[in-house]
């Protein structure tokens, strides 16, 4: 494996092999500031778990995204929603990906496989309260949160389509993971209302990923923007050049502020233990702009897709 290189060869094992040997899940949060090579260590990572062959790798889509900057013999299977079109800025990476639609997250799910590496776009419009899918419908059962939907307070929050997604995620009986930048964006410091409980079923769902084969890589500017529930279920860090650390960490901050690009510290939070690494740079990361618009028919009638006025 390329990022082994230095004596951090055992830690790099644990998120990476070491998960198959003890037949369970790791949660890793990357951090770092900006241009500390937290995508470029996320590529790495990327290549390898594709090659290893032995889980189903998600990579979470953006906008502005970097997944064509993998190994060029990486695979991708690019999931929209079947009402979105997709466009990207550069037609010449046609050759290393397929699209595929969805209608509901089991979908994605169901046509997800080891034999690519499966980028989740969520859909253009707002994932809205009335045309929610079951799975957040089973969240806000489970929460108690019934009447946040009746007053359609999820049309007004960002990134609900991430909580249904890891909830079905959790389902899968597969090795599963889920590499997700800007992990902030569903794990924020001090939200209130719906976003709170959100957040709580995200920490549960944390608590049982080692215990269910799942994992996450999460990666962030700030491990100050994460909300401390998240992160008292994160196993591993990874500090790259001007990261904060966490409150609980035995590193030395002056040695991470001033850290060279292409340089991480990785801290086992459990038992304390930590290792400086190096991993190879890749040249400049060029982001791709990807288009999602609403087609111009969009269907009606969703399979798996319920009124909540109905259930609630």
């Amino acid at each position: 494996m390329s990022l082994k290189v230095t004596f951090a060869e055992k830690l790099l094992e644990e998120i990476t092999d070491g998960k198959f040997e003890l037949q369970q899940g790791v949660t890793v949060l990357i951090s770092g500031g900006m241009g500390s090579g937290k995508t470029t260590f996320l590529l790495h990572l990327l290549d390898y778990l594709y090659a290893d062959g032995r889980e189903v790798i998600f990579w979470r889509g953006r906008e502005v995204d970097q997944w064509h900057h993998a190994d060029r013999r990486v695979q991708f299977r690019i999931f929209h929603h079947v009402n979105d079109k997709i466009r990207f800025e550069y037609d010449d990476i046609k050759q290393y990906y397929e699209l595929e639609h969805y209608r509901t997250v089991k979908e994605i799910f169901e046509k997800a496989d080891n034999e690519f590496v499966n980028v989740v776009y969520p859909p253009s419009l707002d994932w809205e309260a009335k045309y929610s899918d079951k799975n957040l419908v089973a969240v806000f059962r489970e929460y108690k949160q019934a009447d946040v939907v009746k007053n359609d307070t999820l049309m007004t929050v960002r990134h609900a389509f991430w909580y249904s997604f890891i909830y079905e995620m959790k389902k899968d009986k597969r090795f599963c993971s889920l590499i997700f930048d800007e992990f902030d964006d569903i794990a924020e410091r001090y939200c209130k209302g719906f976003k709170y409980y959100m957040i709580t079923f995200l920490m549960d769902s944390l608590r049982y990923f080692r215990q269910i084969r799942k994992s996450l890589y999460g990666a962030t500017q700030v491990v100050t923007d994460i909300d401390p529930r998240i992160l008292g279920k994160i196993m591993y860090h990874i500090y790259m050049a001007g990261a904060k650390l966490h409150k609980e960490s035995v590193l030395d901050k002056s040695k991470v502020k001033f850290a060279d690009k292409g340089q991480a510290f990785i801290e086992d939070k459990n038992t304390g233990t930590w290792a400086k690494f190096e991993f190879p740079p890749r040249g400049i990361i060029t982001p791709i702009l990807v288009q999602l618009r609403e087609g111009e028919e969009a269907d009606e009638e969703l399979d798996g897709i319920v009124d909540l006025e109905e259930v609630v």
